[in-house]
């Protein structure tokens, strides 16, 4: 696997709503894309080619940047789904993020104008006790510089809410295997 010039890897996102009351439709029909795996509470779902069928313990929705977004710049892949969930205010958002801010704790006004896609999203976790995730995925080489989470993404989701994770890791904390050798 070959690094980028920023000395990333590999790298993608995941955005991913479970609970028992989901019905995936409902977030299939607020974010107008389809998911890379969804299946309802006590639905039987295909866990891969060799590993058969497993049924659902609670409902999911999970969708992956992994085989859609090319690149491996974290931003594209995470703002690809920001530009998702945040459609109908993206460029608004993206506009006051860049503003500048007066010293002190960051206020977070404009997040708490949930409209459209992102007020249908929060009345949908509220509604049926859902937990959103999005998830940043990061491997690096040898002392690569971490990624940054922008804050329009993270105070925004706060909001709505939707948690960030984040699974960054660089070579020194787990290289790659060696190629075996003859």
């Amino acid at each position: 696997m070959r690094s980028s010039s920023d000395g990333t890897i590999k790298t993608f996102a995941t955005l991913r709503f479970r609970g028992d009351e989901l019905n995936p439709g409902e977030v299939t029909q607020i974010l107008r894309i389809l998911p890379t795996l969804a299946y309802l509470k006590g639905q039987s779902f295909k866990v891969g080619e060799r590993a058969g069928t497993e049924t659902g313990k609670t409902g999911l929705w999970y969708f992956s940047t992994d085989k859609v977004i090319a690149g491996q710049n974290l931003h594209d892949h995470l703002m690809g789904l920001f530009s998702v969930i945040a459609l109908d205010h993206f460029e608004e958002l993206l506009k006051e993020a860049r503003r500048p801010r007066a010293p002190g704790p960051v206020k977070t006004t404009y997040a708490l104008r949930l409209m459209g896609r992102l007020a249908k999203l929060s009345s949908l976790i509220h509604r049926n006790s859902l937990v959103g995730t999005l998830t940043c995925f990061w491997y690096g080489e040898h002392g690569a510089k971490l990624p940054i989470i922008p804050r329009v993404v993270s105070m925004t989701l706060r909001e709505v809410p939707i948690n960030i994770e984040t699974d960054f890791m660089t070579e020194e904390h787990h290289p790659r295997a060696e190629p075996l050798r003859a």
